[in-house]
This record gives structure tokens, sequence and C-alpha cells, in this order.
């Protein structure tokens, strides 16, 4: 089958990362496979799957609809995957001008009640909206969580029956791979106190702040470093509160890394703090790597990838002082240590590339 695969921008980010995987996964099957981009984008320079990419050179989804529309006219592509409301809203349009009609399923890969509220109240509205207009006229949504196939359901009022689940294609042994080569820092290498790792994009939604207040809270008790990997719009915020609570020499920033797996090893606890998500792929990497994990238990599919107490600690009560307490438990409880990191590489195994495919191939026929 001819299929592409439909972004805004490919940012190097979860959704990008979980695209190029399934894309090559079918690729290996036997489809003919690409990516349609709007315009020039930081993955581009970094695809290590190999899979084409067909770029619209536009600067918004808006202004691609009829590029689009010709794309899929002139190529007579069977399915298209899309992600991100302002792409599946794009496609779903694009389908209207197109002299050909490929299969179109829509994917949600964040809570979408929960996103939406991060938009000011004018764009939520129209959003809203068009996503109640459109989104009835795919032929699938996928939703990569529970938590947000319910929050799909919620939002569009569509019947379930043409909502489905299927896991991201986080674990591959690529990463597995990357984790083992070195670190240039050598504080990282020496470093006699243990390490608190996160990664991810330095945004509201992943509420670092948060995590900063609370490792203040560990700090009081033990001695740590907290090790932040990722860039984003609150950088600077961030490494200002950092300065003006005297956190500097504990706190450090490294910004994007291109292999941030490579870290893990030297890592005592990773950390995750987000307002909500929608199947945090960082999660089940760090489980795979055999890093023990704190998460907040917020909106999305962080419970579904962690088992309270079994395969990581789900802090419910989501302050800096839970969050702190069940850091230092990890950082202390070895067996606690020992268990989790057993029970979380198993849980990793569920969310393969080849489950993945096998759950989209079953929506293609």
């Amino acid at each position: 089958m001819k299929i592409s695969f439909f972004l805004p921008h490919l940012k190097i980010g979860g959704v990008e990362r979980s695209f190029f995987i399934l894309a090559k996964t079918l690729e290996d099957r036997g489809h003919s496979v690409n990516i349609i981009t709007v315009g020039k984008s930081s993955y581009i320079k970094n695809n290590s799957f190999s899979v084409p990419i067909i770029n619209l050179n536009k600067r918004k989804v808006s202004t691609s609809i009829f590029y689009l529309a010709k794309y899929l006219s002139k190529n007579n592509i069977d399915i298209v995957i899309s992600a991100q409301y302002y792409a599946n809203i794009g496609i779903l349009i694009a389908q209207n001008f197109s002299s050909h009609k490929p299969k179109i399923i829509i994917t949600e890969r964040t809570h979408l009640n929960e996103s939406l509220k991060e938009l000011n109240v004018f764009k939520r509205l129209i959003l809203k909206l068009l996503i109640s207009i459109f989104y009835k006229n795919a032929d699938y949504i996928v939703g990569n969580s529970n938590s947000v196939c319910k929050s799909i359901i919620s939002t569009t009022k569509i019947n379930k029956k043409n909502i489905k689940l299927i896991l991201n294609p986080t674990f591959v042994p690529e990463i597995l791979q990357k984790a083992e080569e070195p670190v240039i820092e050598d504080w990282i290498q020496s470093s006699k106190e243990p390490i608190i790792l996160t990664v991810g994009r330095l945004s509201s939604q992943k509420n670092i702040s948060l995590l900063i207040d609370s490792f203040s809270e560990v700090l009081e008790i033990k001695k740590s470093k907290l090790l932040i990997i990722g860039d984003g719009p609150q950088r600077k915020i961030l490494e200002s509160k950092v300065s003006s609570m005297n956190l500097s020499k504990e706190i450090k920033f490294i910004g994007f890394s291109s292999n941030p797996y490579k870290y893990f090893k030297y890592c005592s606890v990773f950390v995750l703090t987000s307002k909500f998500e929608g199947l945090p792929n960082v999660l089940i990497e760090s489980q795979a790597l055999g890093l023990p994990i704190v998460t907040t238990d917020s909106p999305g599919g962080s419970r579904e990838v962690v088992s309270d107490g079994r395969s990581g600690l789900l802090v419910k009560n989501i302050n800096k002082k839970e969050i702190s307490k069940n850091i230092i438990e990890l950082i202390d409880n070895n067996d606690l240590r020992i268990k989790l990191i057993q029970e979380g590489k198993k849980s990793s195994e569920r969310f393969t590339p080849d489950i993945c495919a096998d759950n989209f191939e079953s929506l293609f026929n």
C-alpha cells in the first residue's frame, strides 16, 4: 500500500520519533511509505530512519492544504496517517479538494482536553469548533492511551467504535545501543552524588518548575544533582529561577541532545512532573534502560506506563513534598530500586514497533 504520514513540522520530539519508527516498520513490511511535512525543520537533518520526506515548503498547515490535496490526487495515496490537531484538520479539509480519496487515520498523541486548555480562549474555541466539524470525517481516530481515547470521546462526541487504542512504538534496540555511548561532561562521570534526571521540552506542559522546587526539598535531606536535558520556550525562565535559588551548582541544563540515552546509566532516578501527557515515551525508554521512575499521576497515559510500586512510583498528591519524598525513597531503598528496574524492563516490552504496526495494518483493510 502507498502510505503517507502527515505532520505540520518535523521537530525532534516524541510524536515525530514515534511516526518515524512506525513509518520505517511499515516500509520494512513492503509498504511504500513517506512522511509529508509543511516546511523545513530539525528532524530532516537527523533522519536516521531514512524514510523519504516530502516537504511542501509552506509556513503553516492552512497555506499547504491545496498543495496537500494536489499531492494526494497525483500520487494515488491509499492511507494517510496524521498527528496533532492542526495537521488532522488540515488533511481532512485537503481530502475534500482531492480527486483521490485515501483512507484517513488521524491520531491524537496527547490529552486533548488538557492540551486545548493551554491555548488562549479564542484559539481554543476555534479549534474545538473545527475538531467537532472535521474529526467525524476521519475513517479512524487513534489515541495512544486509554486516557487520550476518553479525552477524544469527551471533546468530539464521536462514536467510540471509530476510536482505536494503539500504543506507541517506543521500545527499539537502537536506544540500548545509543545508551552505551560515552558522555563528555566530566562532572557526570565523576559524580559521587546521586544524579536525578529529566528529559523533555522545556514548556509549561512539562512543569519543570515543580521539579526544581521538589529537588530543593531533596537537597535538604540528601546531597544530589539534577540534570535537565532539553530545550524550549521556558529555558531562560527556569535558568533564572535556579540562579535566584542559588542552585546553579546543583542543577545543570545541557540543552537539546540528539542522544539523551547515554546519560541514563549515570543517573539514579528519572522524574517526570508533567501537567498532562499522552503516552510519555520517555518513561518507557527509562524503563527499557533500567532507570527507576518517579512520575506525577497527571491526566494522560503515565498511569498506563507505570504501575505504582511495581514498575515505578506514581505521585497522586502532586506537590513538591510528595515528589521529593518519592525521589529520596528511590535513592535510599535499593530493594525497591531493583524491583522497579526489573518490572519496568518487562513493562517496556509492551511498546514495540511490530505490535504498533500490526494494529495499524488492521485498520488499513
